[in-house]
């Protein structure tokens, strides 16, 4: 008598893991809750341009992105409250984001100050781009625009 209770016991909490793996993907799981960042770094085309090269920033997935900021890695580091060369939040419609370019408009996003403009990237410069979407799942990425 036991061992068919311990057989039904067993049978159902197979198919209740069964049906729980099914509905939940292992990464919703158990992966981390960071957005994966990669970047691409685009010259100027004409040989001897003044203007910068553009950088291109990609996310793994498209996000409905709240802010997306831009700071010297130096700064980011020492102090809890670095200054923003770029800094953009959400603005009243949301918008799924999946790639930019550093200073461009972003669609669905405004100025966190308002009329303020990019700042100039240092060629060789280190820079940290932070993003995050509106349920607080974060990300960032270390980049260096090219030196002369």
């Amino acid at each position: 008598m036991m061992s068919k209770k311990i057989t039904v016991l067993f049978l159902l909490t197979l198919i209740v893991g069964a049906i729980f793996w099914l509905n939940y993907s292992p990464s919703d799981l158990f992966g981390s809750k960071k957005i994966q960042i990669a970047y691409r770094i685009f010259s100027a085309r004409a040989p001897g341009s003044a203007q910068p090269p553009s950088i291109t920033f990609y996310l793994d997935k498209p996000r409905p992105i709240i802010s997306i900021a831009v700071f010297e890695e130096s700064d980011a580091k020492k102090n809890k409250f670095p200054h923003a060369l770029w800094h953009l939040v959400a603005d009243s419609a949301v918008t799924n984001v999946t790639e930019f370019i550093y200073g461009d408009n972003v669609p669905g996003m405004k100025p966190e100050i308002p009329q303020s403009l990019p700042e100039a990237l240092q060629p060789g410069g280190n820079y940290l781009l932070a993003v995050e979407t509106g349920d607080k799942i974060k990300g960032e990425i270390t980049f260096h625009p090219p030196g002369n």
